[in-house]
C-alpha cells in the first residue's frame, strides 16, 4: 500500500513538473508580449501624465476583475473536480453553465456601477488638472467593455486546466499585448493612450475566441445558462465569498501603492508602473504556472483524502518557489541597471527616468520569494477548499501594505513603495502557513485514509 502511494505521489509531482513546464514556457511568452508592450509604451508614450491617467483609469476595472472574476478560477475548480471524480461530466458541464451565467451578470452590473461611478473614482486621484481628470475619466469609460469578457475568460480557462489543456489556457492571453504594441506604432503617435483601451478589450475579445474554441473542444456549453440554485452553485459560493472577500482586501494592496504614487511628483505613478513590471513579470509567469499546474491535482488529492501525498507535495513545490525565486531576484537586481538602460532609455525615455524606474526596480525584485510562496499556499488552501483562510489573512495584507507604504514613503519615496509588498509579504506568508498548517491538521483528524 505504502509503495503504491509513493508511486502515485511521485506521478502526480511528474505531471505536475510538466504542467509547470508547459504552462511557464507559454506564460512567459505571453509575458515577453506584454514586455514589448511596456517598450513600445515608453518609446511612444514616455513617463507622461497621459499614461499616468491610462494606469489609474485602468485601476478600478482591473479591481473589480481580479476580485469577481479571478476569484472564480481557486473557487470553481475544486468544485468542479470534485463533481467529475463522484458524478460524472455531464454534472461539470451542467454546472459551468451555471457559472457563466451568475459571472456575466454580476460582472455585466460592476461594468454599469463603474460607468456610473467614473467621476467620483476620478476625484480620488486628486489631480489638479481639469483637462487630466476629463482624460482619466474618458480612459475609464473606453476600458468598461473588457470587463465582462474577464468573466467568460476566466471560467474557460478554468476548465482547460482542469482538463490539463494547459497550452490553450496559457497561450491565449498573448492576444492583448500583440495587439496593443501594433496598435501603438501604427497610430500611437497620433492617437495617444486611446490605443491602449482598444488594444486591452480588443485583445480579450480574441482571448475569449481561443478559449471558447477549446471548451468546446471538450463538450462544454459556451453560453450562460442559469438552471437555477443548487448544491453545487452553493458549494462555489462558498468558495467565492471569502476569496472575492480577501481579494477585494488584498487588491487594495495594489490601489494603495498607486494611490501613494499618485500623489508624489507627476510621472511617478508612470515610473512605478515602469520599475514594477520585471517583477510583475516574473511573479505573474512563474506564480501561473505553479498554481496553474498543480491546482487541478492538488485538488483531486484533497477529493480522494491523500492528505500524505498532499503535504510532500505541498512542501517539494513551496520549497522549490522560494529557493527559485530568491535565484531569479537577486540575478535580476544585479542586472536591473542595464536592463533598463538596454530596453526603455530610447525615444521619449530619457536617462533620468532609466536612473529612477532602475532603483525603482531593484526594491521591486525583493518580493519575489515571498510572493511565489505565498501564491502557492493559497493554491494549496484553495484545493483544501479552504478559501476562507484568504479573507482572515487579507485584513493582514491591507493593515501591513498601509503601514510599510507610508512609512518607506516616507523615508525612501518611490522606491519605498517599491520595497513595501516584500515586508508585507514576509508577514503574510508566516501567518498564511501557520494557517494552513492548522488546517491540514484539521483534515487529518477527520479522515482516517492519511
Amino acid at each position: 500500500m505504502m509503495a503504491t502511494q509513493t508511486v502515485q505521489v511521485r506521478s502526480v509531482n511528474t505531471r505536475i513538473l510538466t504542467g509547470i513546464t508547459t504552462v511557464g514556457t507559454l506564460a512567459a511568452l505571453a509575458r515577453v508580449a506584454g514586455g514589448v508592450k511596456v517598450i513600445a509604451m515608453a518609446h511612444v508614450l514616455g513617463a507622461s501624465p497621459q499614461v499616468d491617467a491610462f494606469l489609474f483609469a485602468f485601476l478600478a476595472p482591473s479591481l473589480f476583475s481580479d476580485v469577481m472574476a479571478g476569484s472564480l478560477t481557486p473557487s470553481l475548480i475544486p468544485v468542479l473536480a470534485s463533481v467529475r471524480v463522484h458524478r460524472g461530466e455531464a454534472e461539470a458541464r451542467r454546472l459551468s453553465a451555471n457559472v457563466l451565467a451568475a459571472s456575466t451578470a454580476l460582472l455585466l452590473s460592476a461594468c454599469v456601477l463603474l460607468a456610473c461611478a467614473a467621476g467620483w473614482i476620478v476625484q480620488l486621484r486628486g489631480a489638479p488638472s481639469g483637462a487630466t481628470n476629463a482624460l482619466t475619466k474618458a480612459l475609464l469609460w473606453g476600458l468598461l467593455p473588457w470587463l465582462p469578457m474577464t468573466g467568460l475568460i476566466v471560467c474557460w480557462r478554468a476548465i482547460l486546466n482542469l482538463h490539463e489543456r494547459f497550452a490553450v489556457a496559457a497561450v491565449a492571453p498573448i492576444a492583448t499585448p500583440l495587439l496593443s504594441i501594433a496598435l501603438l506604432y501604427i497610430v500611437g503617435r497620433r492617437a495617444g493612450v486611446a490605443v491602449l483601451c482598444v488594444g486591452t478589450w480588443g485583445g480579450a475579445l480574441v482571448e475569449l475566441l481561443i478559449l471558447a474554441w477549446g471548451a468546446r473542444q471538450l463538450g462544454y456549453p459556451l453560453l450562460p445558462r442559469w438552471r437555477g440554485w443548487n448544491a453545487d452553485i452553493a458549494a462555489v459560493c462558498r468558495q467565492y465569498v471569502p476569496v472575492a472577500a480577501g481579494a477585494l482586501i488584498t487588491s487594495g494592496s495594489g490601489i494603495i501603492d498607486q494611490m501613494f504614487a499618485a500623489r508624489l511628483a507627476p510621472g511617478t505613478l508612470s515610473a512605478i508602473s515602469y520599475g514594477t513590471r520585471l517583477t510583475g513579470v516574473v511573479i505573474t509567469v512563474a506564480g501561473t504556472a505553479l498554481s496553474t499546474a498543480a491546482l487541478p491535482y492538488l485538488a483531486r488529492m484533497s477529493a480522494s483524502a491523500d492528505w500524505q501525498g498532499f503535504r510532500k507535495t505541498v512542501t517539494r513545490y513551496a520549497t522549490a518557489a522560494a529557493l527559485a525565486g530568491l535565484g531569479v531576484a537577486a540575478a535580476l537586481m544585479a542586472m536591473s541597471g542595464l536592463l533598463v538602460r538596454a530596453v526603455l532609455q530610447h525615444g521619449a525615455f530619457d536617462t533620468r527616468a532609466s536612473e529612477a524606474v532602475a532603483l525603482i526596480q531593484r526594491c521591486s525584485l525583493v518580493q519575489i520569494p515571498f510572493v511565489l510562496v505565498v501564491a502557492f499556499a493559497f493554491v494549496s488552501a484553495s484545493a483544501l477548499k479552504e478559501n476562507r483562510l484568504m479573507l482572515t489573512m487579507a485584513p493582514v495584507a491591507l493593515a501591513t501594505t498601509l503601514l510599510f507604504d507610508y512609512a518607506l514613503m516616507k523615508m525612501f519615496g518611490a522606491p519605498g513603495i517599491a520595497t513595501a509588498p516584500a515586508a508585507s509579504g514576509a508577514v503574510c506568508l508566516i501567518a498564511l502557513f501557520v494557517q494552513l498548517r492548522r488546517a491540514l491538521q484539521r483534515r487529518e483528524r477527520t479522515f482516517t485514509t492519511f
